[in-house]
């Protein structure tokens, strides 16, 4: 009688493990939205010359991609990441068809899992004017 009382009361927990182990499968999402500003740096001119933005991200998350010409304001990405520092790394080059890099700048931002961490990128211009 004894065993079967136990294994009476073990029923209750093995119903907790199996919820437990069914939940264990789910992933998460962790949010980002970066805003991306060009500084005063980039005259009207300078702007005209971006062809296209890339953005790396390393750290808790790895990614490429590439957001097109002139394509500054607020990007997104997301990931099932529940821990760490993803870092996004954002390139501006010209259209020249040579990969000239007029801009660069980055941040890294803390995951939270679950949530939408805001973040913000302001690119300084590096390049090089051209010669008149």
């Amino acid at each position: 009688m004894m065993n079967a009382r136990r294994d009476r009361s073990l029923l209750p927990m093995l119903g907790l493990l199996a919820v437990l182990g069914l939940g264990a499968g789910c992933n998460t999402y962790s949010y980002f939205q970066i805003h991306v500003q060009l500084d005063n740096s980039f005259s009207t001119p300078r702007r005209a010359r971006i062809h296209d933005c890339h953005v790396f991200v390393s750290g808790a998350a790895t990614a490429e991609q590439t957001l097109g010409s002139n394509d500054v304001g607020t990007f997104d990405f997301s990931t099932f990441a529940d821990s760490g520092t993803v870092n996004f790394d954002l390139k501006l080059f010209e259209g020249t068809g040579e990969a000239i890099k007029l801009g660069e700048a980055m941040t890294s931002l803390a995951v939270s899992s679950g949530n939408t961490v805001k973040g913000e990128i302001t690119v300084m211009y590096t390049g090089t004017d051209p010669m008149p």
